[in-house]
């Protein structure tokens, strides 16, 4: 079990999105990773960079590009 952050789906929320992840291929390996902490990563790395983006844009947001 990951630690736990804000970004994190509830079982309720995998449940809801699971239903759009395609099944592992035929003949192919079985899937070794769980799909509910794959998409909690995806999660997480998306909410950080808007909130990244979006601290940046408030303290740089005002500065003009210097003329070179």
């Amino acid at each position: 079990m990951s630690k736990a952050y804000p970004s994190n789906l509830t079982r309720g929320q995998y449940e809801f999105l699971s239903e759009t992840i395609p099944e592992p291929k035929r003949g192919g390996r079985k899937r070794e990773v769980d799909m509910w902490e794959v998409l909690n990563a995806i999660f997480y790395v998306h909410l950080h960079n808007f909130l990244l983006r979006s601290c940046f844009k408030s303290i740089f947001g005002n500065i003009k590009a210097s003329q070179t």
